[in-house]
């Protein structure tokens, strides 16, 4: 590995500050991700303990090394269960380095690469199905955190872990929900309640879509305070886009 540790070093030392950045090393492109640190601020803290709401559940706090040792473990032994991960190449002190699985799903999308939007959305929710039936979840589900090669979905970016105590079914809901936010910010031509559909059936988990709808409950005071026109213009893109996803949730059958 001295070579490729020469490669990446020289590429440190130009910017210091580089978290993820790739490489070519015998005529191939790999990706290296350095070690960060994680965690969620007080406040996050403050309103899951006051909420319990499984969307806010905090992420736990670890040193970069304890982060880089985290998702590299997760990595290899995803890919052992044939989860669709990319094959992880080396695992060094301060980064870990993997092979390149395509352009992130969000990159696809924001340039018009993808010609049926909603079939490639469906195949994110087989692959998160599969991950989330072998009792596993995800951390960052969104869709800059999926890449796309040669017609196959893959998962990256699972450096977020949570406290044991938080029940796996939380973290899965809360994986759904991160998808399904994700392409609602980018206005993704997908429907949703088809999305949650193929979920369901692909995970036999009967109570989704009540849960959505008591999390639209619980949320409904916001959401009647964004309907008057002066809150709503002064609000960011990401509270409109939870604002129309949860509509949507609303306006979905739990038939």
């Amino acid at each position: 590995m001295n070579n490729i540790d020469t490669i990446i070093n020289e590429k440190i030392q130009k910017n210091p500050k580089i978290e993820i950045f790739n490489i070519t090393f015998d005529s191939k492109k790999l990706w290296v991700k350095r070690a960060r640190k994680t965690g969620s601020n007080m406040f996050h803290k403050l309103m899951y303990k006051l909420t319990k709401n499984p969307l806010l559940v905090p992420v736990q706090n670890k040193k970069p090394k304890e982060s880089i040792e985290y998702e590299a473990n997760k990595l290899a032994r995803l890919h052992a269960l044939n989860i669709s991960v990319p094959k992880l190449i080396a695992k060094e002190e301060n980064y870990f380095i993997i092979e390149d699985c395509g352009s992130t799903v969000a990159h696809l999308f924001y340039h018009n690469e993808v010609k049926n939007q909603m079939e490639l959305c469906r195949e994110i929710i087989r692959q998160l199905a599969a991950l989330h039936n072998i009792n596993e979840f995800h951390g960052g589900s969104q869709i800059k955190n999926f890449t796309y090669l040669d017609g196959n979905i893959y998962f990256i970016d699972f450096e977020e872990s949570f406290d044991k105590s938080i029940d796996i079914n939380e973290l899965q809901f809360r994986d759904l929900f991160l998808f399904l936010f994700s392409i609602q910010k980018m206005n993704i031509d997908a429907n949703h309640h088809s999305l949650i559909e193929l979920y369901n059936k692909l995970t036999k988990k009967r109570d989704t879509i009540q849960r959505l709808h008591s999390l639209v409950k619980k949320v409904s005071f916001l959401m009647k305070l964004l309907e008057n026109k002066y809150i709503w213009n002064l609000v960011d893109k990401d509270t409109k886009s939870v604002y129309k996803l949860m509509l949507g949730f609303k306006n979905i059958s739990s038939k």
